[in-house]
């Protein structure tokens, strides 16, 4: 699971929010004087780990406006399955790839929620770009491996 969005309490305040977008349109939402693109990790209150990692420009972020009315209504729809279902089924090994730098719509709450629900998930946090693009790979690839080795603690 990568970078999972607001689930259960979280969600309902975001889906009036993704309406309120939706009905402003593409147009409005994609206009010059609409914000651009959000970039991840711009607002984030830690700073870069090193000088090395400052120059390493921050990617933006944002939805085609060829596809924009699709995919917000699909994100508006979405949630996770039920917490009852969750704890009881989710039986399979689960990697969390997260990113910590206070993303609104992919909030560390919904990585410390499913912890909880699934206390077997392994965890991956970024707390900054690159470690996005340094860490996730061999996390990735290790999960993996250990799952074809059935090395994963999964009940």
């Amino acid at each position: 699971m990568v970078i999972p969005p607001t689930c259960y309490r979280t969600r309902k305040p975001r889906r009036l929010l993704i309406q309120r977008v939706i009905d402003a349109g593409a147009k409005k939402a994609y206009s010059k004087k609409a914000r651009r693109a959000r970039a991840i990790f711009r607002n984030a209150k830690r700073k870069c780990e090193s000088a090395e990692q400052a120059h390493i420009p921050t990617p933006e972020k944002g939805v085609r406006s060829d596809t924009f009315k699709e995919v917000m209504s699909g994100a508006k729809a979405s949630d996770f399955p039920p917490i009852k279902e969750v704890q009881d089924k989710v039986k399979v090994p689960v990697l969390v790839c997260a990113w910590d730098c206070d993303d609104q719509s992919h909030p560390m709450s919904t990585v410390t929620l499913l912890s909880k629900l699934i206390p077997h998930a392994r965890l991956s946090v970024a707390k900054e770009p690159a470690e996005v693009r340094t860490t996730w790979a061999p996390t990735i690839a290790a999960f993996v491996k250990a799952i074809n080795r059935k090395q994963h603690p999964c009940k």
